[in-house]
């Protein structure tokens, strides 16, 4: 039997070898951390940071290297609802393709959208600082934010008038004379002594060119509670006192027809309003959307590149809030069926509903009374199809759920010199 002597053994402390282990542990751990992580979509588009919502998104997170947004979209009755609340305009130029193995779901078929953002539109005189802001997440706290309130919310007799006085400045005599020639008449203020009869006075904007008895001249009527009648005298009589806005905040999105910016801004002395200028964007929007969309309830928007402007103001209302909102109003009209905007607005449904003053707070998109007569005119159609009058009678007493049947027990439909 072979023996065997072990000399010269160096000895170690067990201090010394904990120490080493975790010094070979730690590098490990940093090598995993310096390993970087794709997501791949296709077999060249990938991604390092993916975020998980059920819920769509206003503001899409972006990056140089792509941020990929996955919506899931269990239960929803339409999956592009995912990419309805984008307050981004996605639909630049782009095409679309469809790949047969996607494979971050699974290797299974998608189609692939790719349009890019269209970036916004500003004011001449806005300010350049706010224009030329770079940006890839939003902030809701931030100062671009903070205008868009004060702007949505610039509502003011004072800055109604200046846009009314703008606007008919602008605008054209509709009169024409017998040469068939368009009247080259300026807009003047006039005003009407007991109108109807009464002992009010009302005021309107016409035409410096207008003879008695001649139809068709400009006519603008004026509403004296958004109307400072005051100012206006002194804006067409060139007296008043202008202070200059130095910067403009007013951004809008790039599907906004605006042609003219809704403040009023000085040049060289004189009221004016500013041209609206478009800011074309790089980003790039892809949609990956698998073709069976009941085996895989997933949609991915892909977001690439650092959008060159400031976000969009909040335009588009969420259809969550758009949802709770048209149910609200339903169940209003069932309770009474003269429900108007306003009356909603004086009421204290808004309070009851969503624990909010005033819509604005609900949503900044809100703040435009258009939308909620819009929601309002959609529900009453919904409601009353035919309408209210005989016909709306006439298709309810015919609907077979109808409890108005046991009301009615006779209808005739009379035509009398053509009317109904």
């Amino acid at each position: 039997m072979t023996n065997i002597l072990f000399v010269h053994i160096e000895e170690f402390s067990a201090e010394d070898f904990d120490q080493d282990k975790s010094k070979v542990n730690n590098n490990e751990s940093e090598s995993e951390e310096n390993e970087e992580v794709f997501a791949f979509f296709t077999q060249k588009l990938q991604v390092r940071k993916v975020i998980h919502t059920t819920t769509p998104v206003e503001y899409p997170e972006t990056s140089p290297n792509g941020v990929a947004t996955i919506y899931n979209i269990t239960g929803w009755k339409n999956h592009m609802d995912a990419f309805s609340d984008i307050q981004y305009s996605t639909n630049g130029a782009g095409g679309s393709a469809n790949i047969k193995e996607g494979p971050f779901f699974g290797g299974i078929s998608v189609k692939k959208d790719t349009r890019k953002c269209q970036g916004i539109k500003y004011c001449q005189f806005s300010n350049p600082e706010i224009i030329n802001q770079e940006h890839c997440s939003v902030n809701f706290d931030s100062e671009t934010f903070q205008n868009y309130t004060k702007q949505q919310n610039n509502n003011s007799k004072e800055a109604k008038t200046y846009s009314l006085f703008l606007a008919a400045k602008e605008s054209s005599c509709p009169f024409k004379k017998d040469n068939n020639v368009s009247c080259d008449g300026k807009a003047r203020l006039g005003k009407i002594a007991n109108y109807q009869q009464t002992e009010t006075t009302k005021y309107f904007i016409g035409c410096d060119k207008y003879k008695q008895n001649e139809k068709w001249h400009r006519f603008i009527n004026i509403k004296p509670e958004e109307t400072n009648i005051s100012l206006l005298q002194q804006l067409f009589s060139g007296t008043a006192s202008i202070q200059e806005l130095s910067q403009c905040s007013m951004i809008i999105p790039r599907s906004c027809k605006r042609k003219k910016c809704d403040m009023p801004h000085t040049d060289n002395g004189a009221v004016v309003r500013g041209e609206i200028i478009e800011r074309s964007c790089s980003v790039q929007f892809i949609k990956i959307i698998p073709h069976d969309i009941t085996k895989c309830p997933f949609v991915a928007l892909i977001c690439i590149g650092v959008h060159n402007h400031p976000p969009p103001p909040p335009e588009r209302t969420p259809s969550g809030i758009k949802n709770n909102l048209q149910i609200l109003i339903e169940q209003a009209i069932n309770q009474d069926d003269t429900t108007t905007s306003r009356s909603i607005l004086s009421g204290n449904l808004i309070k009851a509903y969503f624990n909010k003053e005033i819509l604005a707070e609900i949503h900044v998109s809100l703040n435009n009374i258009d939308k909620l007569r819009y929601l309002v005119g959609k529900a009453y159609k919904i409601l009353h199809p035919f309408g209210q009058g005989v016909m709306g009678v006439y298709h309810y007493v015919s609907n077979k759920d109808s409890d108005l049947i046991d009301y009615v027990h006779k209808i005739e439909i009379c035509i009398i010199k053509h009317l109904m």
